[in-house]
């Protein structure tokens, strides 16, 4: 059941792929390619065919990242009243083959897609540092239409493209966003900012 749910998910999440692209999937796990696995907590369900301690590593980031969003942007609201779906393939050549990205580099990283009835899920490669970004930015798109269902583009993708930069330290317990991705942009604004001076 969970092999066919799967699949059915995949599909949905490839729909909106073009047709261009000549790269191949890797083999099925019965032929020899990675194993799949599914991971589930309160919120998160994972699908993924990275390796047991990367999808680990996945879905926590995916746990503490969706609750200090919400905690931060969503404090007196009620949760979602639906998991978060997501699908991390092992790398973005995995990715490319599977959407067909015809550009070199790849210009798709991950995407979200919603196709009624199925469920909205989040698709992304990879576990470095733009991977995370990717996830963050996607889990944004995630949460954020679950509150507010009516986006017109610009607020959508301005809204997920700063909160990308989102950043968790365990140690500390501190939930930062707003920092450049560049070393350039940093050392010109001074170091990190707070979100009420940016946007003040």
């Amino acid at each position: 059941m969970r092999a066919v749910r799967l699949s059915i998910l995949l599909l949905a999440a490839a729909a909106s792929a073009g047709a261009a692209g000549c790269a191949t999937l890797p083999a099925c796990p019965a032929k020899g390619g990675p194993r799949w696995r599914e991971l589930t907590t309160r919120n998160v369900t994972l699908r993924t065919d990275l390796d047991e301690t990367e999808a680990r590593e996945t879905i926590r980031r995916l746990e503490e990242i969706r609750a200090a969003l919400l905690a931060v942007f969503w404090p007196g609201a009620a949760p979602p009243a639906v998991q978060t779906n997501a699908v991390a393939m092992r790398s973005i050549r995995e990715l490319t083959a599977f959407t067909r990205d015809p550009h070199s580099p790849p210009q798709v990283w991950g995407f979200r897609r919603t196709d009624p009835p199925f469920e909205p899920i989040i698709t992304f490669a990879g576990t470095d540092a733009r991977s995370f970004r990717v996830l963050v930015h996607e889990l944004v798109h995630d949460l954020s239409s679950w509150y507010v269902p009516i986006q017109p583009a610009w607020f959508a993708e301005g809204f997920a493209t700063f909160l990308e930069t989102a950043a968790y330290d365990r140690e500390t317990g501190v939930f930062e966003f707003g920092r450049p991705a560049s070393e350039r942009a940093r050392s010109s604004l001074g170091g990190p900012f707070r979100a009420a001076v940016l946007l003040d």
